[in-house]
């Protein structure tokens, strides 16, 4: 028995990207870089018998070993599309641009790896899909638009063109930003309020915990506030620095798509209810429970959900050790899966940990949790 123990804590490896917990080279890049708390996750698995190697390919073939993965160069996107194609669930059709302009539904245009529910928006009219394919077609020459002294002439040229599915102009090289953003048909959840469910699993297939994300306000009563801007929107989106998505949300822009909050993401300001068979009392959390098919006095993750996201988190044993899982359901019942995020911000409630723990502390436990399985 002590001989087999030994076989496998020499087989204990962890796979982390190269540079990954080590100091950045510069300020710039410790701006970006969490080394510190790589450096904890390194100690953490180092303390547990495992040897850290940098690169190389994952053994899927030993159950002991994990991978920490640089998304550098690839799509998050994509990975997932191909993953829920092996594991059988399907996520929302998707759209070209040019395809997207003459469907007749809402459309989702968001960045493939963006959390948070940020840099996603809903399109519900023709105009508002024109004006965005616009601002994403022209990327980074939106800053120069004010050196125009025709600027309002280019831009009603491309929206022209936008509108005529003609993507290009002489004032634009390429295609922008606009192969960077994700189309997809709305899948609208049922009831009053936007929801989604997420699911905490690790690499070896255990669910941490799982709640539905339901919005703070009901569907299309939010407008998504705009910015505060000292000068006109073009002459703003010239300064150095300045997110151009503003030229999306303020009135004054000749790309403003009047967006609408249609997520139910925590951050922001979404509710989360946690599906852990405790009774639920708040009537409209109850009703949107129900809504779901989800039983308001003992809530649990829906049986149809179980599986896949076990497998979710098998497959994803070659990015992360741990994944969260969104998924949505449509007003038919069907569950579709929105995305995966390696990392997500975890809920220490859900975990049973103490409410102010930090979220990297809650990391950590979570995957001392996971060495733990393995060592039983």
């Amino acid at each position: 028995m002590t001989e087999r123990k030994e076989l496998i804590e020499r087989r204990r490896v962890l796979r982390v990207y190269e540079g990954f917990g080590k100091t950045p080279n510069d300020s710039f890049d410790a701006v970006f870089t969490d080394y510190r708390h790589e450096r904890k996750i390194l100690d953490l698995f180092g303390f547990n018998g495992f040897a850290i190697v940098e690169g190389g390919q994952l053994d899927l073939d030993n159950p002991f070993e994990f991978c920490i993965s640089n998304d550098a160069g690839t799509s998050a996107y994509q990975r997932d599309k191909e993953i829920s194609n092996r594991v059988g669930i399907s996520m929302p059709q998707t759209y070209t641009p040019e395809q997207a302009l003459s469907v007749q539904q809402s459309i989702v245009v968001k960045y493939p790896n963006a959390q948070r529910g940020e840099d996603k928006y809903l399109l519900r009219s023709r105009e508002q899909k024109i004006k965005f394919i616009a601002w994403a077609l022209l990327g980074k020459k939106l800053g120069r638009l004010d050196e125009c002294e025709d600027n309002f002439v280019v831009v009603q040229r491309i929206l022209q063109n936008v509108s005529g599915g003609v993507l290009e102009d002489p004032f634009i090289q390429g295609r922008g930003w606009l192969d960077d953003y994700v189309f997809e048909e709305f899948v609208e959840p049922p009831g009053k309020y936007y929801t989604s469910i997420r699911v905490v699993v690790d690499a070896l297939g255990n669910i941490h915990y799982s709640q539905v994300a339901r919005s703070g306000n009901k569907k299309n009563t939010k407008a998504v506030a705009f910015p505060q801007l000292n000068d006109s929107p073009l002459i703003e989106a010239s300064i150095p620095g300045t997110n151009l998505s503003m030229l999306l949300l303020h009135p004054e822009s000749p790309f403003y798509i009047a967006p609408m909050e249609f997520t139910s993401n925590i951050a922001r300001g979404g509710k989360p209810l946690v599906l852990n068979g405790n009774s639920i009392v708040n009537l409209t959390d109850r009703k949107i429970l129900n809504g779901l098919g989800i039983n308001p006095d003992r809530p649990e993750l829906p049986k149809e959900l179980i599986d896949v996201s076990v497998a979710i988190g098998k497959e994803y044993r070659r990015y992360y050790p741990y994944v969260g899982i969104d998924y949505i359901q449509r007003g038919d019942g069907r569950f579709f899966l929105l995305e995966v995020n390696k990392r997500p911000r975890l809920r220490p409630e859900a975990l049973g940990l103490s409410a102010d723990i930090e979220s990297d502390r809650c990391e950590t436990i979570l995957m001392q949790r996971v060495i733990d399985e393995i060592s039983k």
